[in-house]
């Protein structure tokens, strides 16, 4: 475990990249408000039909691939999943419960950075306690009230305009992938099969975006490298600096 990026610290190319993450805001807010009217409730049950995590997938796959990352969309088949102490005997169906890599390409000898986040969110009810439509956002006084604007939908937004904006520099020098997994409400199978496949595994740092109070770095891969990473702010919306955007200055590195 590494020591968390000083924000005092940061070199002119890192201090640009987070001046500019900052700026889209609004753009994060909007695009987490987007997820949320997905409903990507967890299954109950292993053969538990899907919901709307297919169309969830499809649209952060259009919109990455228009920012120039190549993208792999895949259903995983049961086998991928199988030895796990999660995987029931019955085995794990994916059928409508894609998994997305979205690989931004650096220009070599750089750090590689994946940015990963789960998609399904915990069931919603009325009769819980929500005074709206938990799959309707609001966002008021620098919040967004809906369900998964923690667990992780704003995370997953705070990472893809990360990942965008970095790219965008062209100072990316390592690769920086984008993942977005199913079911880790319920098992943790749609993560195993993203480790488990080609496009997703070796590389150097894997931060989390997900609000939690763990210290979110885990090095993976060898080489193990040093990986730069804030601790989330739960329910705040995101966007701003504190938050994972500043985990994009390690591919530059």
């Amino acid at each position: 475990m590494t020591d968390l990026l000083d924000a005092t610290a940061l070199t002119p190319a890192e201090r640009a990249i987070t001046d500019e993450i900052a700026t889209r805001r609004d753009e994060i807010v909007e695009l987490a408000c987007e997820l949320i009217r997905f409903d990507t409730q967890s299954r109950a049950e292993p053969s538990s039909p899907a919901r709307e995590d297919a169309a969830l997938q499809e649209a952060l796959a259009a919109r990455l691939r228009g920012a120039g990352a190549s993208v792999d969309l895949w259903e995983p088949t049961p086998d991928e999943v199988e030895g796990s102490p999660l995987t029931p005997e019955e085995g794990v169906p994916f059928d409508g419960r894609p998994q997305l890599a979205a690989r931004f390409a650096g220009s070599g000898g750089g750090q590689s950075l994946l940015l990963n986040g789960h998609i399904d969110v915990v069931t919603a009810r009325m009769e819980d306690g929500w005074t709206h439509d938990p799959f309707q956002p609001e966002v008021s006084r620098d919040r967004i009230s809906g369900r998964g604007s923690c667990d992780m939908k704003g995370g997953i937004a705070a990472m893809v305009v990360a990942a965008e904006a970095l790219a965008r520099t062209g100072l990316l020098r390592g690769d920086v992938t984008v993942c977005t997994n199913t079911d880790e409400e319920c098992g943790g199978w749609g993560a195993l099969a993203c480790a488990r496949h080609d496009r997703v595994v070796g590389a150097d740092a894997v931060p989390t975006t997900r609000s939690c109070r763990s210290r979110p770095a885990w090095r993976c891969g060898p080489p193990a490298a040093a990986a730069c990473t804030r601790r989330s702010r739960s329910a705040a919306a995101p966007g701003t600096p504190s938050r994972s955007t500043r985990t994009s200055a390690t591919a530059a590195r």
